[in-house]
């Protein structure tokens, strides 16, 4: 994956790169009533934070993270070092082998698309497998139209009720700007100004 210098920086630093919560799994897992010797993938893991979840919360299960930049897996190394039952690895989550128990992916597949994501992914999910994902939705259509006009470029983007309507699924849970904002939005802000500070102070260039 080709992407600008300056956003592997700004990332492989970040606790995480999607949005969530190590809560937001375990309540999967609960409503799933997922448990014993799995296999697992963290499609699109980033430096790990929800493969250590995974790991810590199914300590029967294999867990492997899986993401296309090297910078995050490298980053994300030390967190799994000391779970036996987690690895991560370089590899292209639109060619995932399996079988899986579980392909679980928060904040990621909408590189895939989700609808092609899931396509892809149907031969690498083991009998009764299940995905797990997290997605952007419009909450409300009284969004201001800067954010309608942000999102234009990405044509499947829908509201909550269109989530139901397109992919069934057993359950749902929103994670709104609170919980987006503490967690991704605040730590992605301190970084870009942290790094915007040490370039003013920075050795002058000719």
């Amino acid at each position: 994956m080709d992407l600008p210098p300056e956003f592997l920086t700004l990332y492989s630093r970040l606790d995480r790169q999607g949005p969530g919560t190590p809560e937001d799994v375990l309540w999967a897992l609960a409503r799933l009533g997922l448990s014993g010797p799995l296999q697992v993938c963290d499609a699109g893991c980033g430096t790990g934070a929800d493969s250590a979840t995974l790991a810590e919360a199914l300590p029967e299960a294999q867990v492997e993270g899986l993401d296309a930049v090297p910078a995050f897996i490298e980053a994300g190394q030390a967190r799994v070092a000391d779970l036996p039952n987690a690895t991560l690895r370089v590899g292209d989550m639109a060619a995932l082998e399996g079988p899986y128990d579980l392909i679980w992916s928060a904040g990621a597949i909408y590189f895939l698309g989700v609808t092609e994501g899931l396509r892809a992914w149907r031969a690498a999910l083991a009998p009764g497998g299940t995905v797990a994902f997290s997605q952007g939705v419009f909450l409300g259509g009284d969004e201001p139209q800067a954010v309608r006009a942000f999102w234009a470029p990405e044509p499947a983007l829908t509201d909550r009720e269109g989530c139901g309507r397109r992919w069934p699924r057993p359950a749902t849970r929103f994670s709104t700007r609170g919980c987006w904002w503490g967690r991704r939005g605040r730590p992605i802000t301190a970084a870009w100004r942290a790094r915007s500070r040490r370039c003013e102070t920075g050795p002058a260039r000719r």
